[in-house]
């Protein structure tokens, strides 16, 4: 899931980088509205996967720390590879 959300983050970040590009062509005349309006949904369609996976992930560490009863980084450092060794 991690992996995930960093793909979805730096999807992010394109999209805003995109976004500024159409803008700027824009301003000068060499792209219509239309495009922007495209490169501002794709950024909010990017930016909703983004929360969409934050949610998630966050669901699953609340109902972890329920079911537990211990905090998730707690739970994951007591199980590191180096801990089960010797």
């Amino acid at each position: 899931m991690e992996e995930q959300e960093a793909a979805l983050e730096a999807a992010v970040r394109t999209a805003q980088d995109a976004l500024r590009m159409v803008k700027a062509q824009y301003k000068v005349g060499l792209v219509a509205r239309e495009k922007v309006r495209e490169a501002e949904a794709t950024l909010a369609e990017a930016q909703a996967s983004l929360y969409s996976i934050k949610c998630q992930r966050a669901a699953l560490l609340a109902t972890w720390r329920y079911l537990t009863g211990r905090p998730v980084i707690e739970s994951l450092q007591k199980f590191t590879p180096t801990s089960h060794v010797g």
